[in-house]
């Protein structure tokens, strides 16, 4: 490695170690690795590795190296981008690694240097910049870092504890001691692979450096993945390991964060494949199911049943013509129930109320209603109306599972009683 580093920089060192697994990217890599070649950061590495190309792209890689002695080139058989990013790991000398898929890029041709900056000056072991993602909407910034911080500065820390995202890995620079010495590298998975190395790595920080530098540009729907019953056994695996992780590191957030993300697979991509009645696909989710701590749950919002099974099989309210049918789950015939959210699906929610006749409709709540005053002829009242109104549940109508945590935290600390919190979207 000091041989390497010196034929680079002699003495200097390698600061930033760039990733980037390649799986049939032809069409994108002389873009991707040009602009990394573009940071104005040069005591870089650029760490590609063909993950079993059937493409033209390994020769693509080995051009651009001979051109350029900062690109490093390794070949592997396929094995998943996460074997791909370990293979790179274990060869990296840079003080500091980030992650780019060969179909992104960098925002800018500073950002790498701008990060850097930050991380050192901070003294962070993990420093994040801004993520932005082009889909058919446009170009729309992520919001990586929920309501802890509002950008209103240049930077700030985080402490992971507060935080507990478990998405976005490719925002932001690690560094590699951190990993090494915490034996931190990514599960043999094809799918879900990220999720718990960024939480093991974030964890490990304990305090991240966040800013305001415009970082990561994903682009949305480079390659259509076929979904197998190895993937989603990989992906309820993945999820294991962060519900074990949480449990085990006292993260009650993460914890109903990755459970309902589990919940939300259990209704789309494994629905159909749990009907195949495959025994590989129910012992992973009989394990994903004893991880869970249900207590942790029902601290913040009724839990209807404890078993994910019951999700893989459910049908749903296929009846209802609507496209996000409600639960009426555990509710008797009568009672009086709040709508907190008034977008679509809370509009949803509201017909299907109307149209059953099963529970009353007391109130309906949202935090626009200063602006937003009245839909279907029921008033929209501010949720500190909340603390007046007798009601027997308040259901959280809003399909972001970050905003509804959000809502069940602001709704605990008024008092009100997990078992009076419904949160159960269907679609």
């Amino acid at each position: 490695m000091t041989n390497y580093r010196q034929l680079l920089y002699g003495d200097k060192m390698i600061k930033v170690s760039v990733i980037i697994p390649v799986f049939n990217g032809s069409e994108y890599i002389s873009e991707c690795i040009r602009g990394v070649q573009r940071q104005t950061l040069h005591e870089i590495e650029i760490l590609c590795v063909d993950d079993g190309s059937l493409d033209n792209s390994l020769h693509l890689l080995q051009q651009m190296q001979k051109s350029d002695n900062r690109v490093r080139v390794f070949e592997q058989k396929n094995r998943g981008a996460g074997s791909a990013r370990n293979y790179a790991l274990k060869n990296a000398t840079g003080e500091f690694v980030c992650f780019l898929d060969v179909d992104d890029s960098f925002l800018s041709d500073n950002a790498l240097e701008e990060l850097y900056r930050n991380a050192v000056g901070r003294k962070a072991k993990v420093c994040g910049g801004q993520m932005y993602i082009d889909s058919d909407r446009g170009l729309t910034q992520v919001s990586v870092y929920g309501n802890l911080w509002d950008g209103t500065k240049n930077w700030a820390m985080l402490a992971y504890r507060e935080y507990q995202q478990d998405f976005y890995f490719t925002s932001y620079l690690y560094s590699r001691q951190m990993l090494q010495e915490n034996n931190i590298s990514f599960p043999a998975y094809r799918q879900y692979e990220d999720p718990p190395f960024c939480v093991r790595a974030l964890s490990a920080a304990g305090w991240i450096c966040v800013t305001n530098i415009r970082f990561y540009y994903y682009k949305a729907g480079y390659k259509e993945r076929i979904y197998d019953r190895q993937m989603a056994c990989d992906q309820i695996r993945g999820m294991t390991d962060n519900l074990r992780f949480s449990r085990q590191n006292g993260l009650k957030r993460l914890h109903r964060i990755t459970f309902y993300r589990l919940v939300n697979s259990c209704r789309r991509e494994l629905k159909e494949l749990c009907r195949q009645k495959s025994a590989e696909l129910m012992i992973v989710v009989d394990e994903a199911e004893h991880s869970v701590c249900w207590d942790w749950l029902e601290e913040k919002c009724r839990v209807r049943e404890r078993s994910l099974r019951a999700f893989c099989d459910e049908s749903g309210n296929e009846g209802s013509g609507e496209v996000w049918p409600l639960g009426y789950d555990g509710m008797k015939q009568g009672e009086r129930v709040v709508l907190y959210g008034a977008g679509e699906v809370g509009r949803s929610y509201c017909r299907q109320i109307r149209n059953d006749g099963k529970v009353s409709l007391c109130a309906w709540v949202d935090g626009n209603a200063r602006q937003v005053r009245e839909i279907e002829g029921v008033e929209i009242v501010p949720p500190e109306r909340l603390g007046s109104l007798s009601f027997d549940y308040v259901i959280i109508a809003v399909a972001n599972m970050m905003v509804a945590l959000e809502i069940m935290d602001t709704l605990g600390s008024a008092g009100i009683a997990p078992g009076k919190v419904v949160w159960d979207i269907r679609r």
